[in-house]
């Protein structure tokens, strides 16, 4: 079924106390709840800690009315993003904002580091950390400033004070104090973009000027490597495989290097670092979801930049857009009737995507586009040439946002119970201690001349869930 991810900014909308209170909007999405699922992640949760204490808890609770449990998060050591079973109160309270704010307030993490070991000077583990804290930036970072020169005197721009040579606790004493800064401070913000448009032109390559070409443009300027070359520089190669890493960075920079400009009336709006990386998170978050809802402008041309530069097909929605396709998002809803007319339009005129004979099950496979998304969930049909011939109904996302929630499990299963009625074992409604096995059917269906099993199969880390069926007697 849809996922929909909508901005802090569109849950106070549909808060009766808050001053732009929409009231359609707040109609609309009452009639969506438990049809679709609704996502929150850390980024609201991020918006929320400076919240007051009279207000947090009833701002969690109405973002849960709509989200239940469906929370996404991402673990920055494993580089993985997950969706777990907690609703926005309990993940509030299990992040610990008082260590996160501290560490910004205090960046000076040389002394700090050795005192976590031991207070007497002549520790073997504090030597030992007091040789690597005074080793040259270089050693750490000598990939960027051996391999390119013109990075190297990038950071330096970036960051005054940098130098190759300098030690990692000098780093940590003269650039992290700059860095934090740069978090909250909207005008260390303004005058480090101000220093950057001095040495490059934004002409050059803005996306106002270029569009999509904005990316190749880049290397026409004294970078010398196109936009995503540039973020793909900036990462570690452990943190290659971290996409939202990657994500993060291309949508901070996006700002930072003036290629899209945030306005507030005629003026260009001021950010801080902290804020660009909140609203980095929600477009994250967003492009693992069918729609993201968002008002703020500069929010919907960045995440729409990416999206269309890294092949995610989320659609960007304002609260407006939505209230205007209420009628739509509202009859999307499956009946025998309209599943029956839809399946067999497709199993006629299908959009052929590809054609391929697999040896695995000595037959011809083919897979077709659907005309819409099934129980608004499955857009992808397979073909498989046998006799009588199967199929499967699947959906595919890109790779990111490719796996089922447990929540859509559960979901599916009632959409195909109301739709094809009891199942054959009498199971019912899915309950979350099942075993989910690849070899079963989660449920099975048998109507007419034709068999529905609903299953799961693996991929990669997450699992994906289909509805195969065919025709109970061959065809002669």
């Amino acid at each position: 079924m849809l996922r929909y991810y909508l901005d802090s900014n569109i849950f106070r909308k549909i808060n009766p106390r808050h001053p732009k209170y929409n009231k359609d909007l707040h109609l609309l999405l009452d009639r969506l709840k438990g049809n679709v699922l609704f996502v929150f992640s850390e980024a609201h949760l991020d918006d929320l800690q400076g919240s007051k204490t009279e207000f947090l808890d009833k701002d969690l609770n109405l973002i849960g009315h709509y989200t239940g449990d469906n929370y996404f998060y991402h673990d920055p050591i494993k580089n993985k993003t997950s969706c777990s079973l907690a609703t926005p109160f309990e993940a509030f309270y299990r992040r610990d904002y008082k260590a996160i704010n501290e560490f910004l307030d205090k960046p000076h993490l040389s002394d700090s580091i050795l005192g976590l070991f031991s207070k007497s000077e002549n520790s073997p583990v504090r030597k030992l950390i007091e040789s690597i804290l005074n080793m040259p930036i270089k050693f750490f970072s000598g990939k960027i400033d051996s391999e390119n020169a013109s990075s190297s005197e990038s950071l330096k721009k970036l960051f005054p004070g940098y130098s190759p040579d300098m030690s990692l606790s000098d780093f940590y004493k003269e650039i992290l104090p700059f860095g934090a800064s740069l978090l909250k401070d909207e005008n260390k913000v303004s005058e480090l973009r101000k220093t950057i448009e001095g040495h490059v032109n934004r002409d050059d390559y803005s996306y106002e000027k270029w569009s999509m070409d904005f990316n190749e443009r880049f290397r026409q300027t004294t970078y010398g490597k196109s936009f995503l070359e540039i973020i793909d520089s900036m990462l570690l190669e452990s943190q290659k495989t971290d996409f939202k890493l990657r994500f993060s960075y291309a949508y901070t920079l996006l700002e930072m290097l003036s290629v899209t400009k945030e306005r507030v009336g005629k003026k260009t709006k001021k950010n801080n670092v902290n804020s660009l990386r909140t609203d980095a998170s929600h477009a994250y978050f967003g492009s693992l979801c069918d729609y993201l809802v968002s008002d703020d402008k500069g929010l919907q041309i960045k995440a729409q930049i990416l999206y269309e530069s890294f092949g995610i097909h989320t659609k960007i929605l304002a609260s407006k857009d939505l209230v205007s396709l209420s009628t739509i998002l509202i009859n999307q809803e499956e009946t025998l009737d309209t599943f029956s007319r839809s399946l067999e339009y497709d199993l006629n005129k299908a959009i052929l995507i590809s054609q391929r004979f697999d040896s695995s099950m000595n037959a011809v496979v083919s897979i077709y586009r659907t005309g819409h998304s099934y129980f608004n969930l499955f857009n992808r049909l397979k073909r498989i040439e046998s006799n009588p011939a199967r199929y499967v109904l699947y959906f595919e996302r890109h790779a990111s946002a490719n796996f089922i929630m447990f929540r859509e499990i559960e979901l599916i299963v009632e959409k195909l119970l109301k739709v094809l009625g009891v199942d054959d074992g009498n199971l019912g409604s899915f309950k979350f201690e099942e075993n989910l096995s690849s070899n079963e059917p989660i449920r099975s269906w048998t109507s007419s001349n034709l068999k529905f099993e609903l299953t799961v199969s693996g991929k990669r880390d997450g699992v994906l869930t289909n509805l195969h069926f065919s025709q109970l007697r061959p065809q002669k």
